[in-house]
């Protein structure tokens, strides 16, 4: 077995690799992902990609994957069976087990000139950051006995930016015929939702005497009511706080506005 090793890493926008050169080739470890982001309600899915360039097959190779637990709290969660391809052509299906707060693959053998990718897909948890800024780094190793050293690759995936809107509504009657339509909308998102657009419709059709945006009384030209619909645009939400819970999980605190609608039916 050769004393001699370098190792050289590098990585880009999407894609981190690792190589180990020895006296009698070299082998490369690479990790990527098909989504330059995430989202609280999507996935990553990553392609660990493995390159034996040396003059020996690998044996008993083991791909070690920490999901992003760095504070053992996984931000991922694996979906299904992990994809094998080797050289190109799908080699079949692994299922993989947990092993101290990481999952592993066993791997077939990799020999001379062969490339193994495995395609793994991942949900996020409830761990996962939110807030604007927030990155999951996901860390994978390469063990073999026939290794020397092993292989490692890791790859930073940011939160998207985006905003999550709900609304609630009330109406409640006057004794004097009138009523008064409360609507309470949240961000649930990390990022400020501008330009939102409250739409109504009402039937029968009645007579709008007063609309309020957080108290204030907006002038007529801030919003327009035609034929029993009423449309106000350029309404503006901030962002959620967010916290860790007792339990660790990551929780929106959402902030919103009140807009309210007043008239006689």
């Amino acid at each position: 077995m050769s004393r001699h090793k370098t190792t050289l890493t590098y990585q880009d926008k999407n894609v981190n690799s690792f190589y180990i050169s020895t006296e009698n080739g070299k082998i490369s470890l690479n990790l990527r992902t098909l989504e330059d982001y995430y989202t609280p309600d999507g996935g990553i899915t990553y392609i660990a990609s493995m390159v034996n360039r040396s003059y020996s097959p690998v044996k008993e190779a083991r791909l070690e994957i920490n999901l992003g637990n760095d504070a053992n709290d996984k931000p991922l969660s694996l979906c299904g069976k992990a994809k094998i391809y080797v050289n190109g052509e799908l080699s079949g299906n692994t299922e993989g087990y947990d092993e101290e707060n990481r999952y592993v693959f066993t791997l077939p053998v990799l020999g001379t000139d062969d490339r193994v990718n495995l395609i793994f897909k991942t949900k996020l948890t409830s761990y996962a950051g939110r807030k604007k800024g927030s990155v999951i780094t996901n860390k994978i190793a390469l063990n073999a006995k026939s290794l020397e050293v092993p292989a490692f690759a890791e790859i930073r995936t940011p939160v998207d930016d985006y905003t999550d809107i709900i609304m609630f509504r009330e109406k409640v009657h006057t004794s004097e015929g009138g009523f008064c339509i409360t609507y309470t909308l949240y961000n649930y998102g990390n990022s400020p939702a501008d330009n939102a657009k409250l739409t109504d419709t009402f039937s029968p059709i009645p007579h709008i005497t007063e609309v309020t945006v957080e108290g204030r009384i907006l002038p007529a030209s801030k919003y327009t009511y035609v034929n029993g619909i009423i449309n106000l645009p350029d309404l503006q939400l901030p962002p959620a706080e967010f916290y860790r819970s007792p339990s660790g999980e990551i929780l929106p605190l959402p902030k919103g506005i009140r807009v309210t609608v007043k008239g006689n039916e």
